[in-house]
Parts: C-alpha cells; structure tokens; sequence
C-alpha cells in the first residue's frame, strides 16, 4: 500500500514523457514508450516478486520466533521441575541418612539458592527473548511488512513479555521463599536454644 503512491508518480512521469515524445516524433516515440513500457513492467514484476518472498520470509521468521519462544517456554518449565524434584530428593535423602539438623539447614540454604539462580537465570533468558521479539516487531514496521504480519510478531512480542513476567515473579517468589526460609530456621534456632 505505501508504496502506491511512488507506482502513480512514477506512471504519470512517463505519461508526460510519451505525450511530449508524441508531439515531437511520433514513430521514434513510439519505440521509446515501447521499450519503456517493457522496462516499466519488468521492473514492476520484478518489483511484486521481491515484494512477495520479503513477505514470505517475514512470515516465516515470525513463525519460527513464535516456535522458540514456546520451546524455550516448555525448556524452562521442565528444569524448573526437575530442580524442584533433584533438590526434594537431596533434602530427603539427607534426611534418611541421619543428617544433623545444621546440616539440614545448610542443605535448605544451599538448595534455595540454587533455586534463585536458576530462576535468576531463567528470567534473564525470557528477557533477553522478549528483547529479540521486541526489536524484530520494530524491524519489520520500519521495513513496512503487512498489517497480518505485523500482527502474528505482536502476538509473539506479547507472549515473550508474559513469559518475562512470569520468570520474574518466579524469581521473586524464590527470594522470598528463601526469606522465609531464614526466619523460620532463626525461630527453630531460638526454640531449640533459648535464645
């Protein structure tokens, strides 16, 4: 659509060179609005070829920004699980093997850490993913891409956005996990010492 306008100027420019080549020599105007005419179309043939595979490969790259994105998504929440599986199990196996309750502690502490570094970790790969997806919706506006496509990396940007929210309030939730953690080890504490 933007770039009719270049199309009618474009058209009206050689509308007036073929009258004014009319007027001066109609035969030898007549083969240049010819081969002119030829030239006009192969470029705008080749203009709406171009058109089209830029429009494919946009199409294309959303599709596989999207395909990532849900990846990453389902990556994320498998290594969350399977952390929280692994550190369940070490905390139960130290437990089963006479640990001391310091030692129960220390594990407790070590293990949410962990949790936070993952959750650190995974919130960073979320926001450098919808700083990817951002940058390429911006792209294709600057590089005129249809509305439709436009739309479908919108769509894209937005859930990489959710995901981002998502990890950083998991992150939270860890921190304060961890928070909780130490006021209850500090009661256990004054409980079992008296002070």
């Amino acid at each position: 659509m933007k770039t009719i306008p270049v199309i009618q100027t474009a058209i009206t420019i050689a509308q007036r060179l073929w009258n004014a080549a009319t007027a001066a020599n109609p035969i030898g105007a007549l083969v240049v609005a010819i081969t002119a005419l030829i030239a006009a179309g192969a470029a705008l043939i080749k203009f709406f070829i171009n058109s089209s595979k830029e429009a494919k490969r946009n199409e294309e790259a959303v599709k596989a920004n999207g395909k990532a994105l849900d990846e990453q998504t389902k990556t994320l929440e498998r290594n969350a699980e399977a952390l929280e599986t692994n550190n369940k199990y070490k905390l139960d196996l130290a437990k089963a093997n006479g640990a001391t309750t310091k030692q129960i502690r220390e594990l407790e502490l070590k293990l949410i850490d962990e949790k936070i570094a993952f959750a650190n970790a995974s919130r960073e790969t979320a926001r450098n993913t919808y700083e990817k997806n951002k940058n390429a919706l911006a792209t294709l506006k600057a590089a005129g891409a249809s509305d439709e496509v436009i739309a479908k990396q919108k769509e894209v940007t937005d859930k990489s956005l959710e995901e981002f929210g998502k990890q950083t309030k998991n992150l939270n939730d860890a921190n304060k996990e961890k928070g909780d953690l130490i006021r209850k080890q500090n009661i256990e504490r004054i409980i079992v010492t008296g002070k």
